[in-house]
C-alpha cells in the first residue's frame, strides 16, 4: 500500500530534485505513486530565488508542478 493511501487525509510529501524529476522516469513514478505533496528540494533556497538584489525568480519552483 502506498504512503499516500496510508496517510488518509494527511499530506505526505517529498522534497524533489528538479533535475531527477525531469530526467528519471523511475523517480517520477515513485513520487507519483507514494506522495501527494511535492516541494522543490533546492528551488526555494535564497541563492536560487534572489540571485541579484531586489530581483526574485521562482522559475525553479515551477518545474515541480
Amino acid at each position: 500500500m502506498a504512503l499516500r493511501e496510508l496517510a488518509g487525509n494527511l499530506k505526505i510529501g517529498a522534497a524533489v530534485n528538479n533535475f531527477a524529476l525531469i530526467k528519471q522516469s523511475q523517480y517520477q513514478n515513485v513520487l507519483a505513486a507514494q506522495f501527494n505533496l511535492l516541494v522543490p528540494e533546492n528551488g526555494m533556497k535564497c541563492h536560487v530565488v534572489c540571485q541579484n538584489p531586489n530581483t526574485y525568480s521562482g522559475s525553479r519552483c515551477y518545474e515541480v508542478q
